[in-house]
C-alpha cells in the first residue's frame, strides 16, 4: 500500500513538472511571437549582466592561472633536473663544489615554497570564490522560470475576463495559482537583488587581497632566488679567473698518470723550450732522453699549459700515438718526420684552397655573439658575421645542435659553433 502510494506520488509530481514545462513553453512562444506582454525589471537586468561579466572575467582568471601554475611546477622539475647535472658536472677539487650544492639546494627549496604558495594562497582561493556563481546562476536561472509562471498566471486571469460566460470558481483558482506565482517569483526577485550588487561589490576585496598575494609570492621567490643565484654566479666567475690562470693545469706525471715516452710525446706536443717543435714544415731532430715531465711543465709559459679536460681525448692520443711512432722510426730524413707530426688543432686547419668553396653545406649568419669557452675547436664570432657551414672531419664526436664551420671574413680560423646563435640564409 505504501509502495503505490509513493508511485502514485511520484507520478503525480512528474505530471505537474510536465504540465509547467508547457505552459513556460507556451508563455515564451506567445511574448516571442508579440501576443503577450513581458514583465520587464531594467534594474535586475543590469545586475544580471554585472554578473555574468563578473563571472565569466572571474573563470578566465582561474583558467588563466591554473595554466601559469601547471608552467611552475613543470619548470620546478625541471630546474632540479638540470641543477642535479650541474652539481654532478662540478668536480670535488674544482673551487666552490661544497658551496654549489648547498645554493642548489636552496633554490630546489625556494622553488617549492613558490609553488606551495601559489596553489595556496592564489589557486585555492579563487577556486572557493569561483564556487560562488554556479549556486547565484541557478538562482537566477530559477528566478527566470518564475517570472514566465507569474506571466502566464497574469493572462490567464486576463483572458477568463474577456469572457463573458465564466464559472466563478474559474475566476477563484485563477487568483489563487496568480498569487501564489506572484509570491514566488517576488521572493527570488527580491534576493537577487540583494544578492547580486553584494557580490559585484565584493570583487575589489577579493581581486586586490588574491592579486597582492601573487604578487608577494612572486616577490619573495625573484629577490630570494636572485641572492642565491648571485652566490653561484661569484663561484663560477670565480672557477673561470682560475682556469685563465692555470690553476686547473697538469703540474706533474702524476696529474697526467702517465710515464717514459708518453711524457716526451707531451713536451713535444706542448713546444715548450729545449723541445723542437714544427716550422714551416720542418722539424729538428728530436732528443733522446727528456727528463721527468714535470721539469718541463713547470717550465712553461701560462699559454703552454697541457689542460687536463676530457674535450679533446682523441687529439692527445693521436699526437701521442704519432710522437711514439716517430721515436721508434730511425732513418727517416726531417722532412718524413715533420709530416707524422698532428698540427696544433686537428679541427681547425690554418689553411684553405680552392676546394674549399665547394666543401660548403651552407651559409648561416650569426644572430647573437659568441665566444669560445672550450678551446681552439670552437668559433667565436659576432653578431652578424657571415658563417661557412663545412663538413667535420669527425662528424661522430660533434655534439647535437652543434656545427663545424667558418667566418667568411676569416676562412683559416675553423672550428665548431652552436646552431641555435645562428639563421641558416
Amino acid at each position: 500500500m505504501a509502495t503505490s502510494d509513493r508511485k502514485s506520488g511520484i507520478a503525480g509530481k512528474f505530471q505537474v513538472s510536465v504540465f509547467k514545462q508547457a505552459s513556460r513553453a507556451k508563455e515564451k512562444v506567445l511574448q516571442k511571437l508579440g501576443k503577450a506582454d513581458e514583465t520587464k525589471d531594467e534594474v535586475f537586468d543590469a545586475h544580471a549582466i554585472a554578473f555574468n561579466t563578473q563571472n565569466a572575467a572571474s573563470v578566465r582568471l582561474q583558467r588563466e592561472f591554473k595554466e601559469y601554475w601547471n608552467c611552475v611546477r613543470t619548470m620546478k622539475q625541471s630546474s632540479i633536473g638540470l641543477r642535479q647535472a650541474l652539481k654532478d658536472h662540478h668536480e670535488l677539487e674544482w673551487s666552490g663544489c661544497d658551496q654549489l650544492a648547498m645554493n642548489f639546494d636552496q633554490l630546489n627549496t625556494i622553488s617549492k615554497e613558490y609553488n606551495d604558495k601559489l596553489g595556496a594562497h592564489v589557486y585555492s582561493i579563487l577556486s572557493r570564490y569561483n564556487s560562488l556563481f554556479p549556486e547565484v546562476k541557478k538562482k537566477i536561472e530559477k528566478r527566470g522560470r518564475k517570472l514566465v509562471d507569474y506571466d502566464g498566471a497574469r493572462h490567464v486571469l486576463q483572458a477568463l475576463h474577456r469572457e463573458k460566460k465564466v464559472d466563478a470558481s474559474k475566476f477563484v483558482k485563477a487568483e489563487e495559482l496568480l498569487e501564489e506565482a506572484k509570491s514566488n517569483y517576488e521572493q527570488l526577485n527580491n534576493e537577487l537583488l540583494n544578492e547580486l550588487p553584494a557580490l559585484y561589490e565584493s570583487r575589489v576585496p577579493f581581486y586586490a587581497s588574491t592579486f597582492h598575494s601573487f604578487a608577494s609570492a612572486d616577490f619573495s621567490y625573484l629577490s630570494d632566488s636572485a641572492v642565491v643565484m648571485k652566490d653561484i654566479r661569484d663561484i663560477y666567475d670565480e672557477l673561470h679567473k682560475e682556469t685563465e690562470s692555470c690553476s686547473y693545469y697538469a703540474t706533474n706525471s702524476k696529474d697526467l698518470e702517465i710515464k717514459g715516452s708518453v711524457g716526451d710525446s707531451v713536451s713535444s706536443w706542448s713546444g715548450t723550450d729545449g723541445h723542437h717543435s714544427v716550422d714551416n714544415g720542418t722539424s729538428s731532430e728530436l732528443p733522446g732522453n727528456i727528463g721527468d715531465i714535470s721539469n718541463s711543465v713547470d717550465d712553461t709559459t701560462e699559454r703552454d699549459c697541457v689542460v687536463i679536460t676530457t674535450d679533446k681525448p682523441q687529439d692527445v692520443e693521436t699526437v701521442f700515438d704519432d710522437t711514439v711512432a716517430m721515436e721508434t722510426t730511425t732513418g727517416r730524413d726531417e722532412k718524413e718526420v715533420s709530416h707524422e707530426l698532428p698540427p696544433a688543432n686537428s679541427d681547425s686547419p690554418q689553411t684553405t684552397d680552392d676546394k674549399d668553396v665547394s666543401d660548403v653545406l651552407w651559409v648561416t649568419v650569426a644572430t647573437h655573439d659568441y665566444a669560445a669557452v672550450v678551446g681552439d675547436d670552437e668559433l667565436s664570432f659576432h653578431e652578424g658575421d657571415i658563417i661557412n657551414v663545412i663538413t667535420h672531419n669527425k662528424p661522430e664526436t660533434l655534439d647535437e645542435g652543434w656545427q663545424m664551420g667558418y667566418q667568411q671574413s676569416d676562412p683559416t680560423k675553423r672550428g665548431v659553433f652552436p646552431e641555435n646563435y645562428t639563421q641558416r640564409q
